[in-house]
């Protein structure tokens, strides 16, 4: 819906490229110059699993983007988009070395009935060019109050492998 939690959009869901040109004088007419161009960017996957998998809506807010509303309501929803780093000269200039970032996201879990749970505020690490799955566990033990929230991480995604983190 467009609402910030975290204030100004610095985390736009685009796919973004960056690269640099430096020390270039040209010299002669029609001369061409190569900029090397990299991504910017990474892929997130939300997707919600267990007893209560399809009970309301999850609300997912990472910090510097847009908020996320996941209905859980429809028979396998899931929500995935590419994002734009913050820091893009770190992640061009540490394109080959694996570059991620620790972005905040806050989770609540809407229920139909009206009952609001929240998820808890999570640090996620995303790695450029690399699509991350976060499964959302909804299940009696998150109803009751033991959330038990952790992550466990594997592989998956449309971009290259990357890594799931099931929140419990």
């Amino acid at each position: 819906d467009g609402t910030l939690i975290f204030g100004h959009c610095r985390r736009p869901n685009i796919d973004r490229f960056f690269g640099e040109l430096a020390e270039y004088i040209p010299e002669e007419e029609n001369q061409s110059a190569t900029i090397t161009m990299a991504r910017v960017s990474y892929a997130v996957k939300f997707k919600s699993s267990g007893e209560y998998a399809n009970d309301g809506n999850l609300e997912i807010v990472m910090r510097d983007a847009f908020k996320i509303i996941l209905n859980l309501e429809d028979e396998n929803s899931e929500y995935s988009d590419i994002y734009t780093f913050t820091n893009i000269q770190a992640a061009w200039e540490n394109r080959n070395n694996g570059y991620t970032e620790k972005v905040e996201t806050a989770i609540n879990w809407n229920r139909a009935d009206g009952t609001v749970i929240p998820l808890g505020t999570h640090y996620i690490d995303f790695k450029r060019f690399t699509t991350t799955s976060v499964k959302v566990e909804l299940n009696e033990a998150t109803l009751g109050g033991n959330l038990n929230l952790g992550f466990e991480l594997t592989d998956d995604g449309e971009m290259p492998d990357g890594d799931e983190v099931v929140i419990k």
